[in-house]
């Protein structure tokens, strides 16, 4: 089996929108980190893009933010839709 090649720089979009809506929730990383059950120093990387999110911390994200995880990572450009428009 191959290893996986996914560049963090692929994961841009997880960032840059993690850092808007916690600015549009006027939100700290740090009370970000405590709601999603992340730490601190994990939610700094991935809003840096320095770090790719496993899926439960994408889904922790989604949840603690009120959006869907197809918004997060860039499917979808309304935070309370998924991909298919649900």
């Amino acid at each position: 089996m191959g290893k996986c090649n996914t560049k963090v720089e692929e994961w841009t979009v997880f960032g840059e929108r993690l850092n808007a809506e916690l600015k549009r929730q006027n939100m700290s990383y740090r009370e970000f980190a405590k709601e999603a059950g992340i730490t601190l120093g994990t939610v700094c990387r991935y809003a840096k893009s320095e770090r790719i999110p496993r899926a439960n911390e994408i889904l922790k994200t989604s949840t603690a933010l009120g959006v869907t995880c197809d918004y997060l990572l860039g499917l979808s450009d309304d935070p309370h839709k998924t991909s298919k428009g649900r």
